[in-house]
């Protein structure tokens, strides 16, 4: 089941707490905070948006991957159009849009795979 999200509030409210941003977007997911998020309390301002993950629970449910290369994941889907997806089913994003992403930085993240026209998630 796909989530939709509005990532400036969600960065807005996690500040840089990478742990509390991704127990944010798992609570406004799932409507319970996660156990090993307890110390965080859900966000008072609405996060629903136009930006989405189409399989978060398992992103969510990933244990073993780090938090930093979860929230990269997450806001990087973000910047995808969902009437690309809605229309013609594609998921990934499409690099010729956004020449401003650092590929040094996010090289090296497992759920991610570049190619050399766009960036494939893993968990999509």
């Amino acid at each position: 089941m796909a989530i939709f999200f509005n990532l400036q509030t969600l960065e807005n409210e996690a500040g840089s707490d990478s742990n509390k941003f991704v127990a944010l977007l798992e609570y406004h997911y799932s409507k319970r905070v996660p156990y090993k998020y307890s110390k965080y309390k859900p966000s008072k301002v609405p996060l629903n948006g136009h930006s989405y993950l189409l399989n978060p629970a398992d992103l969510f449910s990933d244990k073993s991957t780090d938090v930093l290369y979860k929230v990269q994941y997450i806001k990087l889907a973000a910047r995808r159009d969902y009437s690309l997806y809605k229309l013609y089913k594609h998921k990934a994003l499409q690099l010729s849009y956004y020449p401003d992403i650092v590929y040094d930085a996010i090289k090296t993240n497992p759920l991610l795979n570049i190619t050399q026209s766009e960036i494939l998630f893993k968990y999509e």
